[in-house]
């Protein structure tokens, strides 16, 4: 009888550990820490081309490998550089951006 109790208690361990695997919570394809990186990355190199000095003041946001960019550069040729910047940083997965074009340089 407590054979029995252990065999069937443990198959309905075993038979709900098995359905509650399908109820956890799916973890993001890209932790936080890796997206800080990411950010962390582009602001980096974005300082070093000077896209985050004087007009420019590119803002950069990144959310599962996705670059969210805001700002505002001179012209279009600027503008795929800020792109090409941003997708060449390891873990981006896409670009989007919100950058305004001015087309106009003292």
């Amino acid at each position: 009888m407590k054979t029995t109790r252990r065999i069937l208690g443990f198959a309905l361990l075993i038979t709900m550990g098995t359905s509650l695997s399908g109820c956890a919570v799916k973890e993001p394809a890209v932790s936080k820490a890796a997206d800080d990186r990411i950010t962390a990355d582009i602001r980096s190199l974005f300082a070093k081309t000077g896209y985050l000095q004087g007009g420019y003041n590119i803002q950069v946001e990144t959310s599962d490998g996705v670059v969210q960019l805001y700002g505002l550069v001179d012209t279009e040729l600027e503008l795929a550089e800020v792109e090409s910047i941003a997708h060449g940083v390891p873990g981006v997965t896409e670009v989007r951006d919100d950058i305004s074009v001015s087309n106009f340089k003292d």
